[in-house]
């Protein structure tokens, strides 16, 4: 079986779509039926496009680079001082400029040539806040969207034009957003968890760059949209808290047998290198806990008892030991 990772990013066309899996990017060409795994991404925690979809992005825990659409040698654009978390992994937009903005999933926004050069930060964390997790872009080179994290951890949406202005487009206290993108119909579209769980928008114009409108559902239960230039919509389905099935996926697409029962907001199983056990993080009570299915014997072992709410684990390669990442407000 193969698992969806998580992060699928359509390509600016619409043509294709990377998302990751297995450690590293998977490439889908939407007229085929089956995916294939991108030579030279091993490794990878986020995957974005050239603006000409002729370049695979991608970064590593220490490393930002690029690849040949179909896969080949890399080229290291820039080094990653983030965390190398999986859970922690931020976002990269590639411009018409040739620049790429991208984040670390713990610091603020960076900008560097496509072809390599100096790395400038873009946007460092304002006073009270933690970090800055995700970017999308705005066409015409208007400006960014990111999602800004304040000291209770809850994501506010911002709007930041190239010449540094900026302007807060939906901060709800108590409430996060993610995944911000820009939909050619006039929309920013967003994952949000309340009243809805669900993929938002809200419609704003770019040339005054406004907001005209509320938020309204665009789909319900999914996360982490991603929008091509032609208006088609790729997001991950079904991410909500109710109780949903572990199951074995063929090449094919097919589901097969039932691993477990669990409860998550974060389906991001890992399969052990012997292939017969899953780590995953499911809800105990009202915190997230890692937990070991084991696929072979039909038994399911919980590995944490600290309520550190975790939100990504993944196996060691030697696969007796489990890397898991926590934060106490991790949504």
């Amino acid at each position: 079986g193969r698992q969806l990772g998580f992060a699928p990013v359509v390509s600016p066309d619409g043509r294709y779509v990377l998302y990751l899996s297995e450690d590293r990017v998977w490439l889908r060409d939407r007229a085929a039926t089956q995916s294939h795994p991108v030579s030279g991404t091993e490794g990878a925690r986020l995957a974005f496009w050239s603006p000409d979809a002729q370049w695979s992005g991608f970064a590593t825990a220490s490393a930002l680079a690029k690849v040949e659409r179909g896969g080949g040698q890399p080229t290291v654009i820039a080094g990653m001082s983030g965390s190398p978390s999986v859970g922690n992994a931020s976002r990269a937009v590639w411009g018409e400029d040739g620049v790429i903005v991208y984040g670390t999933g713990s610091t603020g926004l960076f900008h560097v040539p496509a072809p390599g050069g100096t790395i400038t930060e873009l946007v460092a964390p304002d006073e009270g806040a933690t970090d800055i997790h995700e970017v999308g872009g705005l066409p015409g080179g208007k400006g960014w969207v990111y999602v800004l994290h304040d000291e209770d951890g809850y994501g506010i949406l911002v709007l930041m034009t190239p010449d540094g202005q900026r302007r807060q487009l939906l901060n709800v206290p108590g409430e996060s957003f993610n995944e911000p993108v820009y939909a050619p119909s006039g929309h920013s579209l967003f994952g949000r968890g309340e009243p809805v769980p669900g993929v938002w928008a809200r419609p704003y114009a770019l040339d005054g760059l406004e907001v005209t409108g509320e938020p309204f559902l665009v789909a319900g239960g999914g996360q982490q949209p991603s929008v091509a230039n032609d208006g088609t919509l790729v997001y991950v389905a079904n991410l909500t808290t109710e109780a949903s099935e572990l199951v074995w996926v063929a090449r094919d697409g097919s589901a097969g047998d039932v691993i477990a029962e669990v409860e998550t907001t974060r389906p991001f199983p890992d399969l052990s290198p012997d292939g017969q056990r899953v780590v995953l993080c499911a809800f105990t009570q009202d915190k997230r806990e890692v937990w070991v299915y084991d696929a072979a014997a039909g038994t399911e072992r919980r590995l944490t008892f600290d309520g550190g709410n975790y939100g990504v684990a993944t196996w060691h390669p030697d696969g007796r030991r489990v890397f898991a990442y926590s934060e106490p407000d991790f949504v």
